[in-house]
């Protein structure tokens, strides 16, 4: 198993590289990859280069990678980082980013066998 570690390889845009894509793929072998946190709209990026899945674009750069890892027998999956706390005080974020939340946690939820707000 690969455990959870940030590598910070996706560009200005969160979308993951060709390099993210070599790296998961190399530690295929491991068997279960757990993938570094990824966060589910604009507002929950902490960090330059840290991938979204949260666009078409960075879900086509997350597809390279699984395809990668998937072709080498290995498993992987994402852990879905928001920071719900803090993204649900208004002084904190305007309204139109809490919406964008709760757009995007609809969309976990129903991926998700329990609730996870």
């Amino acid at each position: 198993m690969v455990a959870p570690l940030t590598r910070a390889r996706a560009d200005e845009h969160g979308v993951q590289s060709e390099l993210a894509a070599e790296y998961y793929a190399q530690r295929a072998g491991a068997g279960l990859i757990i993938a570094e946190a990824t966060p589910v709209s604009r507002q929950g990026t902490g960090y330059d280069n840290w991938p979204g899945l949260y666009t078409a674009a960075q879900e086509a750069g997350w597809r390279k990678i699984t395809d990668a890892v998937h072709a080498a027998g290995g498993r992987i999956f994402t852990q879905h980082f928001t920071p719900a706390g803090c993204l649900t005080l208004r002084e904190v974020i305007p309204e139109s980013a809490a919406k964008e939340r709760s757009r995007s946690m609809a969309w976990l939820h129903a991926f998700a066998d329990s609730d996870i707000t």
